[in-house]
């Protein structure tokens, strides 16, 4: 069952009914905390970052992966159980930005397997932007995806280029570290239909930390993790998603950035004063840190967003044929009241937004470094595959019982992710095409803007701008503003390099 699009402007929806998609989905670190043989002798910590590589000619807008459990297969003895709490990944994000999976304490020795077990079917939201009919889906339509469970995926760490050629080879106080890939170009194939199939060869595989344009002592990047703040205890910041999921980072009054909300309340919190001392438990914050070896989060950015937390719905949105009703589909979702039409929302649930007509917009720029930019200043900036965070004045269900309605009192534009090559390079400019089409099809490729030092150039040799090349497959983590109002439409905060 599908969302049939025509494209004008933008695109058109004929909205259909779609049943809703209720995951528990993981938008950042799995933070594992110790209870049972913790820093003890002959243990080693391994830490564990996802990532993934995007597929070729399928416009994914969600795409979630369950994982029920992950171990480690030493050369004798039993499996070594790593995360053993089910998580659901959702993938389309993992193309720009890596998730935590966790820090494990695991006994010195080698083993020789890293075992992902898959045991329910991955499933999602995608654009059927070809020009044929694909397992039901009609041309330029939004459809339901779900593929097949895959059961124990092992990767043959004996062949992972940086260890030993034995395998990981642990020692009793290492800390080390391994980024596993998820190759959705080999995983996915739209030939006579669209399948998900990770036992491909070279759809899932391991790769030694840290990545390539880390900055030094750090082996990976975590951005934008939106969650609700739990504790706050010096410098330490927990935060907790809607899937539970739970993030601890640190923050330094020196080198951790804070940005003030989008839309300020009034009197300002704080005299103002958006800093380490604002942060309290009850709010709704979007995070970046750098992870260190041993594991532990330095938060670089600290993004303040609702104080104190309210009903937010974040997620990819397109115009339908009703004037002012918009459809969003959800990747992520904060929820302080109990109204109970809420409660099953999920990344994948796709629901009706109607905008209140004193609704207001804004723009979270982050640390960007840039203040009030055009290109999203009232409704008619709203462009198919903007990622959006609406603020819930009610919420109702649908008179056939399906979907959900949303009345929307604020609309702020958050980050969307795009997957391109580059076509041009100049200055902190670059220009990118051959992307998702659900964003449209320009007639020149879009201008995207990096920022210095903010962006972050992830798996870009010398950590900037200059790493990369014409041709090369990148994704990136930007705002994505009218583009026919701004020359550059969208506003890098990653760009990562495949």
């Amino acid at each position: 069952m599908g969302y049939p699009m025509n494209r004008k402007n933008s695109f058109l929806f004929a909205l259909l009914a779609l049943v809703a998609l209720s995951l528990s989905s993981c938008s950042g670190i799995k933070q594992q905390v110790c209870t049972v043989n913790c820093n003890v002798a002959g243990n080693a910590n391994v830490t564990l970052t996802l990532f993934d590589a995007p597929p070729a000619g399928v416009s994914f807008i969600t795409l979630n992966m369950p994982i029920s459990l992950i171990s480690l297969t030493p050369t004798t003895g039993a499996d070594v159980n790593l995360l053993s709490t089910s998580t659901t990944f959702e993938l389309t994000r993992l193309q720009s930005d890596s998730t935590g999976i966790g820090t494990f304490q695991v006994p010195a020795g080698t083993f020789t397997k890293l075992n992902i077990f898959v045991t329910n079917s991955p499933s999602g939201v995608w654009f059927n932007g070809s020009g044929s009919t694909i397992i039901g889906c009609n041309t330029l339509t939004i459809c339901n995806f779900a593929g097949g469970a895959q059961g124990q995926l092992s990767i043959d760490l004996t062949k992972v280029a940086g260890l030993s050629g034995q395998g990981l080879v642990l020692t009793s106080g290492e800390n080390t570290s391994l980024g596993i890939e998820l190759n959705l170009n080999k995983a996915l194939t739209a030939t006579g239909g669209l399948s998900f199939d990770l036992k491909q060869t070279g759809a899932l595989t391991a790769i030694t930390l840290p990545r390539t344009g880390q900055p030094s002592g750090t082996i990976d990047t975590l951005q934008d993790f939106l969650g609700k703040v739990t504790a706050v205890s010096g410098g330490k910041i927990t935060l907790q998603n809607n899937a539970g999921l739970t993030f601890i980072g640190t923050a330094s009054s020196t080198t951790t950035t804070f940005d003030p909300p989008p839309l300020p309340p009034t009197p300002a919190p704080c005299g103002g004063n958006f800093n380490l001392a604002c942060v309290a438990v009850g709010q709704t914050l979007s995070v970046d840190g750098n992870v260190a070896a041993d594991g532990t989060v330095a938060l670089t950015n600290v993004d303040f967003l609702d104080i104190p937390a309210s009903d937010e719905l974040q997620g990819t949105i397109f115009h339908t044929t009703t004037a002012g009703k918009f459809l969003l589909i959800v990747n992520d979702k904060i929820q302080t009241s109990a109204n109970a039409v809420l409660t099953p929302v999920g990344p994948g649930f796709t629901l009706n937004v109607t905008l209140d007509p004193a609704a207001t917009f804004a723009v979270d720029t982050s640390n960007l470094g840039i203040t009030n930019p055009a290109g999203f200043l009232d409704a008619t900036d709203i462009s198919d595959g903007q990622n959006v965070l609406v603020h819930v004045k009610s919420a109702t269900p649908a008179a056939a019982g399906v979907l959900v309605n949303v009345l929307a009192d604020r609309m702020v534009l958050r980050f969307s992710r795009l997957t391109g090559t580059v076509a041009t390079i100049s200055g902190n400019v670059l220009t990118i095409q051959n992307f998702q089409s659900f964003f449209g099809t320009p007639n020149v490729p879009p201008q995207v803007q990096t920022f210095v030092p903010q962006t972050n150039f992830d798996n870009v040799t010398g950590g900037n701008i200059g790493g990369l090349s014409v041709g090369d497959s990148v994704s990136i983590r930007a705002l994505f503003l009218n583009p026919t109002k701004v020359s550059q439409p969208f506003l890098a905060a990653t760009v990562r390099k495949h």
